[in-house]
C-alpha cells in the first residue's frame, strides 16, 4: 500500500539564563509514517518472468510469487494487484487478496508448473497470529467454485532468513492469508446441518451406510471408532506420486522431479531442498540414480516418446542415452536444461556414429542441438561438461520436430574489391527471391541497425544470384548468408556462412611513420587520422616562439578508441606521454613552461597489434610573455616592517619582478569573521602565500605546486595580521598577480524581536542588523512538551527572509508556538534572538485559519 513519508523536524529547546535558544540545538528528526490510507487504490506491478524462472511481487512489497525454470514455454510478463476488497471472509484476511495474471495469454504453463506463494508478515502478527494460525487460501484463475469463495487453503510455512510465510501451488490466480486462529479445532463444516457425505468423515455423528446397520460394530464403514474402518480419516495414507514427481517427506504433497534440489523450496515443508539426498549425504556421493537408469550404454538407452520430456539426474562420471526414431525427414532440436548445471550433448547415427555435438548452446550452461534428419533411428548422448564437472541433481531432455524448411543455396562465396564485398550463390530451382542477412556477429544474429551497407539494412532482397554490399563501416568485420523465397514468400533455410574484413583506407597525412616525415600540426586544428595497419604511428611537427608555451596534445574519435601520445623535443628526446586522460581512453597530454622552439609528436594505439578506423589530434599553445622587471607600485614591501596595507574587498595588483622578490602585507580584522586570502592571475603563476599573527609566527601556508594560493580561516578573532607572497617557479619572475582579501564578518542576533498575535496569525518584528544579508526565523508549535513539528502556509522551519517583518499564518490557536530569529550574512549565521511565544487569534469564522487537517497536509 502507498504510504506517505512524513519528516518531522523536532526543536529542542536549551533555553538559557536570557532565554536563547542554541542554533546547534537545532535536529533532523525523520519521523515513522502515518499508517498509510486504507481506502486507498493500489496499482498494478509487472514483472518480466525468463523461462529460466524469477519472481514477481506486488507494489505494497508485501506479496510475492517465486518460480523456477520452464514453469512457463516462453518469457511472460506478470501482473499482480490487489484488490480493493478481499474476495471472502474479510476480517479473516491478514493483508487482503492478490489476483495474480500473466501475458501473452498462449503463454503455455507447464504440466508440472509449481509456484512459491509468500507474504511478508511483521514480527507482531506473528507473535499475535502464530505461522500454525495461518492458511494462504487459492482460488485459481480458472475456478468453478462459487462466486466469493477460495478453492483451497494451504498451511503457511515461515522462512526466517526473508521473514516470510509461504506455501507452494501448482495454480495462479486470486491469493490470501487468512487467520484461523478464532476456529475451533474441533469443528466440523458438517456439524451445522443434517448432510453427510464424503466430505464429512470428521463428523462423528455422520454414517454413510444404512442407518439400521449402525449398531453393528461389524460394519467396519459404520463404525468411527474403528481404526480400521475405511472411513476413518487416520486410516488415509500418503499420497501417490508418479515417475515424473517427487514425493515430500510430510507425504501430503508431489512435486515435479525438476524441482527437486534446485535451490528454491517447492514442497509446503521445504524437504526437495533439504533431502539428504541434496547434499549428497546419508553415504551417498551424488544424487540418486534417475527412474531411466540403466541408460549408460548405447544398449542401455531408454526410448524417447515425443511430447513426454525426460527428467534425468547425472552424477559425476554418469552419461545418459536416449534413442529416438523419426518416420519422416524431420527439423530436430534436441535440448538439456534446468536450475543448474553443466552438460555436453552428443548425437549419432544408429550406428554409433557421431553426427555433431554441443557443449553451451542451451540456456545457461545446458545444450541445444538443431539439424534436419532423415528418417530413421538415432542415439542423443548426454555427459557433464565444465572445466570442474559437478553433480546435477536434475535436468530436463526433451526432442522437438518440425516439418523442414526449403533447401538452401549452395556454395556461397564472398570476394573483397576493395571496400566492397561481392556475394555469388547457386540458382534454387523454384525461388522468386533471395534474402542477404549480413552483420558483425559470428553465427548470427545478422543484424545491421548500427553498421548498414549503401544497399540497405540486413537483409537485402535481390532476385539475381549475386549482390555486391557497398559503403560498409571499414575496419570491421561482417559476416553473411544467404536464404530462398518462393513466390509465396516462404522462406528456406540459410546457406552456408561468409566473412569478409573490410580494410582501412590510409589517412590524408600519410606517410608520417618517422621524425623525417612528420606532418605539419597547426595549434587549434584538429587533423583527422587513421591507424590503418596495425603498428601504425602518425608523426607531427610544430614551432613554439613565445618565451614560455602552455601546450595540451589531445585524441579524440569514435567510441572504445585508446590511444597514446608522446612528446619530444627537436634532439628527439621523449618529453613526457599521456595513456589515457582525455575522454574514454584517448589521451591528454599537458605540458607547462615550454621554451621556444621545435617540437614534435607521435601518436598510435596503446595495443599496436590494432588498427582504428578514425581519430582527431590536436594542439594547443597558450603563449606566456616575456615578464617584465620593473617593480610593482607597493615596493619596497619586502618585509614585515616594510608591510604595506591590505583592505577587504579592495584587491592590488602586484608583480614578483626579481629572484627572491617577497610581498609582505598586514591587515586587520575589526570582528570574528570568515576571512579568506588569495592570489590569481595567468596561467602559470605559481605562488607561495603565507599569514602570520602579530608576533610574526607563521600559522597558515598555502605552497601547492603549479598553481596560485589561497587560504581560508573560519571563525578568525579580531587582531592585526600579516601575509607574504614568493614565487615558487623558476626563473620566479611573475609578470601580473591579484592579491585580494575578504572578510565575512559574524553578524551579532537580532534584538528588540516582537510576537503579535493576529487573526489566524503571529505577526513578527524586530531590529535591522549590520551587517546583514538576511534573516533565519525558526519556530515550533507546542501543546505540551515535546513540542511538535507543524508547518505554517508559509511554509516549514526554518524560513528566511531578507525583511525585518514577517507573518507566520495557518499555525493552531489551541496552544504557543515558540519563535526566535538569527542574523545571515552571506554564509556566517548569528545565535538566535531571545525566545518568545504567542498563539494566533481565531479568525471570524471560528477557526485558526488551517485548511481543516492537523498541519502536516493530512
Amino acid at each position: 500500500m502507498y504510504r506517505k513519508s512524513i519528516f518531522a523536524i523536532s526543536f529542542i529547546f536549551l533555553v538559557t539564563a536570557c532565554g536563547g535558544l542554541d542554533r546547534s540545538t537545532v535536529i533532523q528528526d525523520p519521523g515513522t509514517g502515518d499508517g498509510g490510507d486504507s481506502t486507498e487504490t493500489v496499482s498494478d506491478q509487472e514483472s518480466v518472468i525468463p523461462t529460466t524462472g524469477g519472481a514477481a511481487q506486488s507494489p505494497d512489497g508485501l506479496f510475492s510469487i517465486v518460480m523456477g525454470p520452464f514453469v512457463f514455454d516462453q518469457t511472460v510478463t506478470m501482473t499482480i494487484e490487489k484488490l480493493e476488497a478481499p474476495i471472502s471472509e474479510a476480517d479473516a484476511h491478514l493483508m487482503g487478496t492478490y489476483r495474480v495474471s500473466y501475458l501473452p495469454e498462449e503463454a503455455v504453463l507447464s504440466a508440472s508448473a509449481n509456484f512459491r506463494v509468500q507474504f511478508k508478515v511483521d514480527e507482531t502478527t506473528l507473535e499475535e497470529v502464530g505461522v500454525d494460525n495461518m492458511r494462504i487460501a487459492v482460488r485459481a484463475s480458472d475456478s468453478e467454485a462459487e462466486e466469493g469463495l477460495y478453492d483451497s487453503e494451504n498451511n503457511a510455512n515461515f522462512d526466517e532468513n526473508k521473514a516470510v510465510v509461504w506455501s507452494s501451488s501448482t495454480q495462479l490466480g486470486d491469493f490470501g492469508l487468512l487467520d484461523r486462529s478464532s476456529a475451533d479445532p474441533g469443528a466440523c463444516e458438517c456439524n451445522t446441518d443434517e448432510t453427510c457425505d464424503e466430505a464429512c468423515l470428521c463428523d462423528p455423528d455422520c454414517i454413510l451406510d444404512d442407518p439400521a446397520d449402525a449398531s453393528d460394530p461389524s460394519v467396519s464403514s459404520d463404525d468411527p471408532s474403528d481404526p480400521s474402518a475405511s472411513s476413518d480419516p487416520s486410516d488415509v495414507g500418503p499420497i501417490e506420486c508418479d515417475e515424473t514427481q517427487w514425493a515430500c517427506a510430510d507425504g501430503e504433497q508431489c512435486v515435479p522431479l525438476s524441482a527437486y534440489c534446485n535451490g528454491l523450496p517447492q514442497c509446503n515443508d521445504g524437504s526437495d531442498e533439504t533431502d539428504i539426498g541434496c547434499s549428497g549425504g546419508g553415504g551417498t556421493t551424488g544424487p540418486a540414480a534417475d527412474t531411466l537408469e540403466p541408460d549408460s550404454s548405447f544398449s542401455e538407452a531408454s526410448t524417447y516418446v515425443f511430447g513426454e520430456p525426460q527428467s534425468h539426474t547425472l552424477p559425476i562420471g554418469d552419461e545418459d542415452y536416449v534413442l529416438f526414431t523419426l518416420e519422416t525427414r524431420q527439423d530436430v532440436t534436441i535440448s538439456t536444461g534446468g536450475g543448474s548445471g553443466d552438460t555436453i550433448l552428443y548425437l549419432y547415427t544408429e550406428n554409433y556414429s557421431l553426427i555433431t555435438e554441443d557443449d553451451q548452446g542451451g540456456i545457461n550452461s545446458f545444450s541445444q542441438i538443431n539439424t534436419v534428419l532423415e528418417a530413421g533411428s538415432y542415439f542423443a548422448r548426454v555427459a557433464g561438461g565444465g572445466w570442474s564437472p559437478t553433480d546435477i541433481y536434475n535436468y530436463s531432455f526433451t526432442i522437438t520436430t518440425m516439418e523442414p524448411l526449403a533447401p538452401a543455396p549452395e556454395n556461397l562465396v564472398g570476394t573483397l574489391e576493395s571496400q566492397d564485398v561481392v556475394l555469388t550463390w547457386d540458382a534454387v530451382e523454384g525461388a522468386a527471391s533471395y534474402n542477404v542477412y549480413y552483420g558483425t556477429v559470428f553465427g548470427g544474429p545478422y543484424d545491421s541497425t548500427f553498421s548498414a551497407a549503401a544497399e540497405g539494412e540486413s537483409p537485402v532482397s535481390v532476385t539475381e544470384t549475386t549482390v555486391t554490399l557497398t559503403g560498409l563501416a571499414q575496419n570491421s568485420t561482417f559476416y553473411m548468408v544467404v536464404s530462398a523465397l518462393d513466390a509465396d514468400g516462404t522462406e528456406s533455410y540459410t546457406s552456408n556462412e561468409v566473412s569478409a574484413t573490410i580494410p582501412l583506407l590510409s589517412d590524408i597525412y600519410e606517410p608520417d611513420d618517422d621524425f623525417a616525415s612528420a606532418s605539419s600540426i597547426v595549434a587549434g586544428e584538429a587533423q583527422e587520422h587513421s591507424i590503418h595497419v596495425a603498428g601504425d604511428y602518425d608523426y607531427a611537427v610544430f614551432q613554439l616562439t613565445a618565451w614560455k608555451n602552455n601546450i595540451t596534445i589531445g585524441t579524440s574519435g569514435p567510441d572504445g578508441g585508446d590511444t597514446r601520445v608522446y612528446l619530444y623535443d627537436e634532439n628527439q628526446i621523449e618529453l613526457g606521454d599521456d595513456d589515457m586522460s582525455g575522454d574514454g581512453y584517448y589521451s591528454l597530454l599537458a605540458m607547462n613552461d615550454l621554451p621556444a622552439g621545435t617540437y614534435y609528436i607521435r601518436a598510435g594505439l596503446y595495443s599496436t597489434w590494432n588498427t582504428w578506423g578514425q581519430y582527431f589530434l590536436e594542439l594547443n599553445v597558450e603563449e606566456i610573455p616575456t615578464p617584465s622587471t620593473t617593480p610593482d607600485s607597493f615596493e619596497v614591501d619586502d618585509s614585515f616592517e616594510t608591510a604595506g596595507i591590505l583592505e577587504a574587498g579592495i584587491s592590488q595588483t602586484r608583480s614578483i619582478h626579481q629572484n627572491g622578490d617577497i610581498d609582505f602585507v598586514s591587515f586587520t580584522i575589526n570582528n570574528p569573521a570568515d576571512v579568506t586570502l588569495s592570489t590569481t592571475g595567468a596561467a602559470g603563476g605559481d605562488t607561495i602565500l603565507k599569514i602570520f599573527n602579530d608576533a610574526m609566527e607563521e600559522i597558515e601556508l598555502d605552497d601547492t605546486a603549479e598553481s596560485f594560493s589561497s587560504i581560508t580561516i573560519t571563525s578568525m578573532a579580531p587582531g592585526t595580521y600579516y601575509a607574504s607572497v614568493a614565487s615558487q617557479s623558476l626563473p620566479e619572475l611573475i609578470t601580473s598577480y591579484t592579491l585580494a582579501l575578504t572578510v565575512l564578518e559574524y553578524p551579532t542576533a537580532p534584538t528588540d524581536l516582537t510576537l503579535t498575535p493576529a487573526p489566524g496569525a503571529i505577526e513578527l518584528s524586530w531590529s535591522a542588523v549590520t551587517p546583514a544579508t538576511g534573516y533565519v526565523i525558526y519556530y515550533q508549535y507546542s501543546d505540551e512538551a515535546p513540542f511538535q513539528t507543524i508547518s505554517a502556509t508559509e511554509g516549514a522551519s526554518p524560513l528566511t527572509t531578507t525583511e525585518i517583518n514577517f507573518s507566520l499564518s495557518g499555525l493552531p490557536t489551541d496552544a504557543a508556538t515558540f519563535v526566535c530569529v538569527a542574523t545571515l550574512n552571506g554564509t556566517a549565521e548569528s545565535d538566535c534572538s531571545e525566545l518568545l511565544s504567542a498563539t494566533p487569534e481565531e479568525t471570524t469564522d471560528g477557526t485558526d485559519g488551517t485548511d481543516g487537517t492537523d498541519g502536516t497536509g493530512n
